[in-house]
């Protein structure tokens, strides 16, 4: 949904006409800065293609966007201290998401507020101050050096080809760089870098490849950076570095989940083999001396091991998982939120429960936002409750059916003999209602009946 189409009563310098906002869901906003259709900075080098303009953008103007958003962000936070807690900042090239929490304010409403400090700051020049002309954003002025082994590169031949350098050319070119990171996301942690010499600059793979090695160093384009995961890609593979660049359990605490964030600048080193093996050993050893040497049961407090439940699955259902509030952080990083689909319906069943229900994360014992959940699409389980518990279900009605087996004992009346009998007794669980599990009971779900997904 467009906001606002808002414009410059006349375009900057460096040609910014003017910017849009749209809502791109109820919690979160798009800031988008607008180039004027007369044409390029005079000092281009290359451009791309912008988020959701018709025209192309150029390296200086993407640079006084950067600085532009990086400073609406900083200048906020320091008038409005209380936003740093609940709103999420995604800056990138020449636009900016925000994720915010709808219950506070509503979208247009934040839109006024950062609108009313763009004026302010454009009046003040801080896009000039943030960013000069054929410079990196100095906000923040976090250097980062990254060593790479340039011999563990994949496409060398192909390099040698299309850039008409040699190997040892290329690296000492790409190496003495200084790029600064302009977006990041399209995979959690990858990193977009700007800054790249255009004669480093080469096409992408014809046919992407399938799994590229986490830590993967590359060039897609007139672009540089990383793979911070090890996943499917089509840039030219450089080489690797021994670095993990995202942590693996980010966004479940408050720390960031990856050495740099957009702003920073970004130098790389070359190392050798030997240097790249020593490394990794060296990080591999630091992993292990930090993890406790026990087993799941001595990571599990006494609280939580008495209120520990088992259900086997029979049945998986179509789509069926364990799900939590998600991350607060992430959005930045190209982390998705992840957690519950249906937000309403998993407070529902903590509501229900009384809020006592404890997840668990890594052994450790987590607080609210980490309660577990079983998440339910369309079609539901069958599980078989392995231990006595108390349960409630939320959201969709999957008319899930308890099915409970009776078993009696007795005696013959002409033989006296011993005799067992059973009977089983089935019976549709209500929504929102605690329901006490026996040890033995089916929990058949059905389809939803309404809605998409339930909760238990």
């Amino acid at each position: 949904m467009l906001i606002e189409n808002w414009q410059l009563p006349s375009p900057t310098d460096w040609g910014l006409h003017g910017f849009r906002a749209w809502g791109l869901t109820e919690d979160v906003l798009l800031v988008e800065a607008v180039q004027n259709e007369a044409g390029y900075h005079k000092g281009c080098q290359e451009a791309v293609p912008a988020a959701g303009n018709s025209i192309q953008v150029d390296g200086v103007f993407r640079q006084r966007c950067l600085g532009c958003f990086l400073s609406l962000k900083q200048s906020t936070l320091e008038h409005t201290p209380d936003w740093a807690n609940s709103v999420e900042w995604a800056p990138a090239y020449v636009s900016m998401g925000i994720r915010f929490d709808p219950k506070l304010q509503p979208i247009e409403q934040l839109w006024k507020e950062l609108k009313n400090v763009l004026k302010k700051g454009l009046e003040k020049g801080f896009a000039d101050a943030a960013s000069r002309a054929n410079e990196p954003p100095s906000t923040p002025a976090q250097v980062f050096e990254l060593p790479v082994c340039y011999d563990k590169g994949l496409d060398w031949s192909r390099i040698e080809d299309f850039s008409g350098l040699s190997k040892n050319e290329f690296i000492q070119r790409h190496s003495r760089g200084e790029y600064w990171v302009a977006a990041m996301g399209f995979l959690p942690g990858f990193a977009f870098l700007d800054g790249l010499d255009p004669a480093l600059s080469l096409p992408r793979l014809d046919a992407p490849r399938t799994r590229i090695p986490a830590g993967t160093v590359g060039i897609g384009g007139g672009q540089t950076g990383w793979y911070a995961l090890s996943s499917p890609g089509g840039w030219n593979s450089l080489g690797e570095t021994p670095l993990v660049l995202l942590d693996p359990q980010a966004g479940v605490g408050n720390e960031n989940p990856s050495p740099v964030q957009v702003g920073d600048r970004v130098r790389f080193r070359s190392i050798n083999e030997q240097e790249f093996d020593a490394l990794k050993n060296e990080l591999d050893v630091g992993d292990l001396a930090q993890e406790p040497e026990q087993g799941l049961d001595q990571g599990l407090d006494q609280s939580f091991d008495q209120g520990f439940v088992s259900f086997e699955v029979l049945e998986p259902g179509l789509w069926t998982s364990l799900q939590d509030r998600g991350r607060s952080i992430g959005l930045a990083y190209g982390l998705p939120r992840s957690g519950v689909a249906d937000l309403l319906a998993y407070e529902a069943a903590l509501e229900a429960v009384g809020g006592q229900v404890s997840g668990q994360v890594s052994g450790k014992k987590s607080g609210q936002k980490s309660r577990v959940v079983l998440e339910c699409t369309l079609k539901g389980p069958v599980l078989r409750c392995l231990s006595e518990a108390t349960i409630v279900l939320t959201g969709a009605d999957f008319q899930v059916r308890c099915e409970r087996t009776i078993v009696t004992s007795g005696k013959y009346e002409t033989t006296l003999r011993d005799k067992v009998t059973s009977e089983t007794q089935s019976w549709i669980i209500p929504l929102h209602t605690l329901v006490k599990l026996q040890a033995g009971d089916v929990l058949r779900w059905g389809y939803s009946q309404e809605g998409c997904r339930g909760y238990m």
